[in-house]
């Protein structure tokens, strides 16, 4: 058994920058990943995507991610290379609150194979056994008795089992993609997609006789090939990214959004601004429509009068969401309950709430003394790769006992369509719902000199301030760059900045920032 100060579980944002922070901070570091480090947004979303989102031609963003990619994955693993920090590249699960187990990955626990009686280590090589699929068998080398015992097997520079200790565990192990169910009427069609027992091809396809061709994001960016057709299930982030992105490269794109207006975190004017905007590029929004079957590339829907719809694609994008991941951890040797959202639950601090003794009482642990922690996607809070970062630092601080400013409650978060949009703050939905007393300032792109002689004249941008004393509330936009836009607006409302303020604050000239000091004047 190994003993260290911290074990992490995941090397995406949160499981790196803790580790790194930690580190710097002279704790020692054992931090346990099964795949690439960087996580899911740095191999297979957020980077990738921006390398088609940049890109002018489909072959153009394949080549450019092919080179980016490992260029930062190479970056990450020089931080993890720190004197203070041990990467283990394997799977781990629980044996208790302060002890993780790892194995080598893909197997689901301790494994053994059998070895001559009398031997001191493996006699065995691997043995096909007949099939296609490349399973192999344990067969002896030179064995003529039958007696065999028990022995570990070790997976290149990662033993079979190695068991490591530490008072603080933090799990960063990020999110998958949520699969939609679906209740084809067929009885002999194929089971919903989740929960089936289906192909998963290099492609990162779910293929089957009833649902050819369905991808999810993995899938679709390792595609080698153009798609003519494609459908896009869900008008989220994911979702309305790459129908941008596809419908640029050329594929004829449509969407298929169970709610009444995409992008739900943002403000509805602004959304459905862009989702109009996005029509005349040339996508068709199914709004209000509810995914009913998908068979032979055919994706069926109720409308929202209630009438059977079909669109056929060459290929389907499942974009219905995210969820977090924690298949595999034995949470429960740790007393660690999912709650009904399949996250791990979380306090202020990131430290495990709703903990009960492994043995099965319901007395719950107090949370002050607990020593574990969730950060990023696997608890359901804020699921961006920026936020993920942050409650790493505040969760290692608070390991150290250290305090911290940072405002949660302020996160910043795009949508990289053309033209992007960003947000930061509640929609002017939510300031009605709640009753709080506010002024809307807009501003426009198209009144913008800069914006113009970049040929970027779309866009909208929607600054809330509080009626009683001006403070910023909030920002929404939609056009180019809003992303740094309302980045700027985040670090003002993080000094509690009136619009009064952003008003005698001094902008570039021609600068797309002059856009939101012409909303603070309106």
């Amino acid at each position: 058994m190994t003993t260290t100060d911290v074990i992490i579980i995941g090397a995406g944002p949160g499981g790196y920058r803790a580790a790194e922070y930690a580190a710097k901070n002279g704790l020692k570091v054992v931090i346990i990943e099964s795949g690439n480090v960087g996580g899911t947004c740095l191999n297979v979303g957020c980077i990738p995507t921006k390398t088609y989102v940049h890109a002018a031609t489909f072959e153009e963003a394949r080549e450019r991610m092919a080179q980016v990619v490992p260029q930062l994955r190479q970056g990450v693993e020089g931080i993890l290379s720190h004197p203070n920090i041990t990467i283990v590249r394997a799977e781990a699960r629980f044996v208790d609150d302060h002890t993780v187990e790892t194995h080598p990955v893909g197997s689901d626990g301790p494994t053994e194979k059998a070895c001559p009686v009398g031997s001191d280590g493996p006699t065995e090589k691997a043995c096909p056994v007949g099939s296609d699929d490349h399973t192999e068998k344990v067969c002896p080398v030179s064995s003529d008795g039958p007696t065999e015992k028990m022995c570990p097997v070790s997976s290149g520079s990662v033993a079979a089992t190695e068991v490591f200790t530490a008072p603080s565990i933090i799990i960063a192990t990020g999110s998958e993609t949520k699969w939609l169910r679906l209740n084809n009427t067929d009885p002999t069609a194929a089971p919903p997609l989740e929960g089936r027992e289906v192909a998963v091809h290099p492609l990162g396809e779910r293929e089957t006789a009833a649902h050819p061709r369905v991808v999810d994001s993995t899938g679709l960016l390792q595609l080698d090939t153009l798609p003519q057709r494609l459908c896009i299930i869900g008008a989220g982030v994911i979702g309305m990214e790459f129908a941008s992105v596809f419908r640029r490269f050329g594929s004829e794109v449509t969407v298929i959004e169970y709610l009444k207006e995409c992008l739900p975190a943002l403000d509805s004017d602004i959304a459905k601004r862009l989702r109009k905007q996005m029509e005349k590029d040339g996508i068709t929004f199914n709004m209000q429509c509810a995914v009913k079957e998908i068979a032979d590339g055919t994706v069926f829907f109720e409308d929202k009068k209630g009438k059977t719809q079909s669109v056929e694609a060459d290929v389907i994008l499942m974009a219905t969401g995210r969820k977090p991941r924690t298949d595999g951890l034995n949470l429960e040797a740790a007393g660690i309950t999912l709650a009904p959202n399949g996250a791990i639950a979380v306090d202020n601090n990131y430290i495990i709430s709703n903990l009960k003794s492994p043995l099965g009482s319901a007395a719950s642990l107090v949370e002050e003394t607990s020593n574990l922690y969730a950060i990023g996607d696997v608890n359901g809070r804020q699921m961006l790769a920026h936020a993920a970062e942050m409650q790493a630092m505040h969760a290692v601080n608070h390991i150290l006992g250290k305090s911290d400013g940072i405002r949660f409650d302020i996160m910043p978060a795009a949508i990289f369509t053309s033209p992007e949009a960003a947000c930061v703050g509640p929609t002017e939905e939510q300031l009605k719902a709640e009753g709080t007393a506010y002024v809307c300032k807009k501003a426009f792109w198209r009144a913008n000199g800069k914006a113009l002689a970049m040929n970027e004249g779309e866009g909208l941008l929607k600054l809330f301030v509080s009626a009683a004393d001006g403070l910023i509330l909030g920002c929404h936009a939609f056009g180019a760059h809003s992303a740094d836009i309302i980045q700027e607006v985040s670090v003002l409302m993080c000094g509690n900045t009136t619009v009064a303020q952003l008003t005698d604050m001094v902008h570039i000239h021609p600068t797309l920032g002059e856009i939101l000091r012409s909303a603070a004047e309106g």
